[in-house]
This record gives C-alpha cells, structure tokens and sequence, in this order.
C-alpha cells in the first residue's frame, strides 16, 4: 500500500498545479480586459481633445460668419449716414455705427482668442498622438505577452491533465474515491504530512497507532480532518532516534582531559 500513498502525493501535486493554470488561464480575459481599458483611456482622451479642437473651430466659424453680418450692417449705416436729413437721425446713425464698430471689435477679439486656442490644441493633439502611438505600442506588445502566458498554460495544463491520466490510472479506485471526495470537501488539499505527532492539516494530535501505521505504508486518514496520512521519512528517522519516553538518554562518554602544562624549571642563580 505504500506506493499508493505516493501516488496520491503525487496526484495532489499535479492537481495543484492544474489549479494554478486553470486559475491564470481565468484571469486571462481581465487582464486583457485591463490592457484594452488603458488603451482606452488615451483613446478617450485623444477623442475629447479632437472634440473640443472642432468645437473651437466651428465657434471660430460661426464668430467669423457673425462679423461679416456685422460689417455688412456696418457698410449699410455708413452709406445711410449720408442720407440722412435730420440732426435727430444723424445722432442715431452714429450711435448704430458706433454700436456696430463694438461689436465688430469684440467678435475680432473673440476670433483672436479662438484661433490661438486651435493652433494650442492642435500642437496638444500632436503631442497626444505621438505619446498615444508609443504607449499603445507598449500596451499591445504587453498585451501579446499576456495572450503567449495564456497558450502557454494551456499546453501546461494539457500536460499535467495527461500526467494526472496516468496517476489516477495507478490508484485502487477506493482510495482515488476518497481522494477525491477529500480533495473536494478540503479545498485541494487532501494528502498531508504528519510531523510531531500532529495533523499538518488540522493541528489535531493523532494517535501513536495511526502513526507507526502510516510509518509501515498503510493508507490511513485523519481521524479529525479524514485528510489522508504521511510521514516523510527524514522526520520518521528523527523519531526512531529517540529515546522512549520514561527512558532517559545515552550517557555521553567523559571527553577526555589534557594533562596539565608542567611547571617553568627555574635557572639555577649564578
């Protein structure tokens, strides 16, 4: 039975490592998801400024479209300035022109001001676009990287599912059975080691009798956690070296002791 044991320790290790490629795999599409989203972004902001760049120029349009009006109107008051045959008229003539003569300078003012708005967002559309053609550059090339880690999971995946093919084959089927149903009930972790005489899944004690049972190669379960048993055999060697409890340790042999230094012989005076 002991091969078995091993082979169901080998079985959780392949199922951890189909976990892990199934769960990066999952994350796949998020992480795509978020490369798109910052490509995005500059998208967005690339589309806002170019709105507001023909925003600009159609106000700039309907402002130059308004001075003609304005300077025609103007054109007309002149001319009509010359006809006129009262004072009365003629004092309201000039306030017109003079009217006029505002507005034409305010619209000037405002085309003025809207032209150097345009030449501004178009030297920031510029830059915009050569920073978003750079970035987004980097963002597809991650972007590919992310979809390589996902195709190369997949082969991984399909290799451990193969590897696990053959493991599954290997074991009785009661206790594949039981591996699998623990496996499940624990959350993949169905095979643990015994070390200090305690469950390393649950922190339970288990029993001496349970122990020296796993240490001869039966297939045995937590009595708590119904995890199934193992000892490695560096810590089962350990374990031997110890004495029983009540026994007390090998005496350590005396070390062995240096004769003293023998004492300076004095010179004889002269």
């Amino acid at each position: 039975m002991e091969h078995q044991i091993n082979d169901l320790i080998a079985l959780q290790k392949v199922d951890s490592s189909i976990q892990a490629e199934q769960a990066e795999m999952a994350a796949l599409p998020g992480r795509v998801a978020e490369v798109d989203a910052r490509i995005q972004v500059y998208q967005d902001k690339l589309e806002a400024r170019n709105k507001e760049l023909d925003d600009a120029k159609k106000e700039r349009r309907t402002l130059e479209g308004e001075l003609q009006s304005i300077n025609d109107k103007f054109s007309k008051y002149q001319d009509q300035l010359m006809q006129v045959k009262t004072n009365e008229a003629y004092t309201a003539m000039l306030k017109e022109i003079e009217g006029t003569k505002k507005d034409i300078a305010k619209h000037e003012e405002k085309i003025l001001e809207d032209m150097l708005a345009v030449d501004e967002l178009g030297a920031e559309i510029k830059e915009l676009e050569k920073q978003f053609q750079a970035d987004k550059a980097l963002l597809e090339k991650e972007k590919t990287a992310v979809q390589a880690s996902g195709r190369e999971a997949e082969k991984r995946l399909a290799l451990h599912e193969e590897e696990r093919k053959r493991l599954a084959d290997s074991v009785e089927d009661a206790a594949l059975a039981g591996y699998e149903r623990v496996h499940t009930m624990r959350n993949g972790l169905a095979v643990v080691e015994v070390r200090e005489e305690l469950c390393l899944g649950c922190r339970v004690k288990v029993r001496p009798q349970v122990i020296e049972e796993v240490r001869k190669g039966e297939l045995r379960q937590c009595d708590s956690c119904t995890r199934f048993l193992f000892v490695l055999e560096e810590f089962a060697e350990e374990a031997a070296k110890k004495p029983p409890e009540g026994e007390p340790p090998a005496a350590t042999p005396p070390a062995e002791v240096s004769p003293p230094d023998a004492p300076p012989v004095e010179k004889p005076s002269t």
